[in-house]
Parts: C-alpha cells; structure tokens; sequence
C-alpha cells in the first residue's frame, strides 16, 4: 500500500527565544548576578559579581558559546565595568564597556544581570543601609514616584511591596526570572508571537498576531502576578499597537503603549522582546521569499 503522506502543520515554528537570570548571595558579603540567553541565533552567558552593601561590581565576564548553528566560543572579562555600581544609573557604564553597536546584545546582557540584583535588593535591605523592611519601602516610594502605574497610586493601592512577597526572607538564591519568547508561522494568515515573563515578584504572557506584511492585528495581554490589582490594569495598554506595522514601531513607540507612569516596566520588557523576535521572523520570511 502506499505510504500515506501527513498533513503540513497549519502553524510552524519560526523561532525561539529564551532569558533566564538570578541573584545568588554568597557567604563571602558577595553576590552574582548571571543571565543567559538560548535562542535559535546564539547562546550567550553574562555574569558579575557585586559587594552586598554596595552593589559596586568587581568582576564581569561574558561568553558566547554558539553564534547560528557555528559553534565557535568568544567573549571574556569585561574590566571597563569594574567598579560601576550595578543600580539604576548604570546605562553610561554600559555603554562605555560596548561602545560599538556590534555588541548590542552583549551590553544587554550585562544589563539584565542589573535588572537581577536590583530584583533581589529587597532581600538585602539591611546590608544595604535600611533599619526595616518598611524603611526600604517608604524609600521606593519616595525615590520612584509616577515610574509606573503602581507608584503613581499609591494612594489606592490595597497590597503593599511586602504584602506581596511575604515576611520570609531569602539567604541563598535571591531571585530568578525566565522570559520566553515562540514566533509561529501560520501560512497566509500570517504569524503568531507569545511571549511569557515570570519572576520571583510577577508573572505575565501576552500574544500578538500580525499580517504577512507585519500589521499587528491582536495584542493581548495577561497578569497572572503582580503586588496590586492596580498593575494588572496595564494589561489593555498594549491594544493600542493594534493596527501598526511590527517593523514600524520604534522603542519609543513601545514605550509611550507599555511604559510611563500608567505603565509597567515588566509588561514593556516582555512587549519589546515579543515585538523585537516578531520582526526578526517577518524580515527572515522576507528574506526567504526573494
């Protein structure tokens, strides 16, 4: 009899894109922070370690270990970021250790290492200056006032930061978060992008499809964790990309949608990454078809 031959998929996966980073306190005053990148592009490795007390960095190295399917390992200490403290503020440091646009990636390693150890600070708050876990709290409020929906009500607000996370403190293992991305080609219809962010404190997925020419035609977003149902608000900011074109939408584009005072940084972060790997399938598709 002959071979009967299976029906195509109707969806076909385009891409993949994985992010995962930690804190770890160590028993030496020390800490590090790593992220680690496994994509279908590359596989990246960074990681620092910082004082407890200071956040002042005093080592950082980074690896690439697979570059497309080329398995040929680079990278290395970073010493222009010694003694930079890894906190808000710390872009110019950056930007100076990766001055050229062709270690983008590598520079944005590094930043989400201080996105990890800015995470796990609210374990830290004793080595850190504060008297109480309410001193460093009433200290966000002040420092960081209109930064995101959250903070810009904090009059309304029902949970506190520490409502949130719970009494139990962390000595070990800090924090963690993982940011996954999946594009998918779904024929003439055109493509779908999921893009999922959890981390010790949040958790929240959006979808988006576009058209064959990269016109957004759904957004969704949903919270499933967040410190106050005041955050999970934000979710319907992200309908307003909604009829634009993927390839279009600049940063600031994003930004003005998922960020600003009604925003929230964690919806941002997972909607650029989403859109960012939604645009890189678009134009490979294009790339295929000339």
């Amino acid at each position: 009899m002959p071979r009967q031959q299976l029906p195509k998929p109707s969806m076909q996966l385009l891409s993949q894109r994985s992010l995962r980073s930690c804190t770890r306190q160590t028993d030496k005053g020390r800490i590090t922070a790593e992220a680690v990148l496994l994509s279908t592009d590359c596989e990246i490795v960074a990681r620092i370690a910082a004082a407890a007390d200071t956040f002042i960095i005093e080592q950082a190295v980074w690896e690439l270990l697979r570059q497309g399917a080329e398995y040929a390992p680079s990278g290395g200490a970073v010493p222009a970021l010694l003694g930079a403290e890894a906190y808000f503020g710390v872009a110019p440091a950056l930007s100076r250790a990766f001055p050229d646009p062709a270690q983008d990636f590598v520079r944005e390693m590094f930043a989400e290492c201080v996105k990890a150890v800015l995470q796990s600070e609210t374990y830290l708050y004793t080595q850190r200056g504060f008297a109480s876990g309410q001193e460093y709290q009433d200290n966000w409020d002040v420092s960081h006032p209109d930064s995101c929906r959250y903070y810009s009500h904090l009059d309304i607000v029902e949970s506190r930061w520490f409502d949130h996370i719970g009494p139990q403190p962390r000595t070990g293992n800090l924090f963690h978060r993982h940011k996954n991305v999946a594009v998918w080609h779904c024929g003439k219809v055109g493509l779908q992008a999921t893009g999922s962010f959890l981390d010790s404190f949040h958790e929240v997925g959006v979808m988006v499809d576009c058209s064959a020419t990269g016109t957004i035609e759904r957004f969704d977003a949903t919270f499933m964790r967040a410190p106050d149902r005041i955050c999970f608000g934000t979710a319907e900011l992200v309908q307003a990309m909604v009829g634009k074109n993927v390839r279009e939408l600049t940063r600031r584009d994003i930004n003005r949608c998922a960020g600003g005072g009604e925003g929230c940084a964690h919806l941002l972060d997972i909607s650029r990454d989403t859109l960012a790997e939604l645009a890189k399938s678009l134009n490979a598709i294009d790339g295929l078809c000339r």
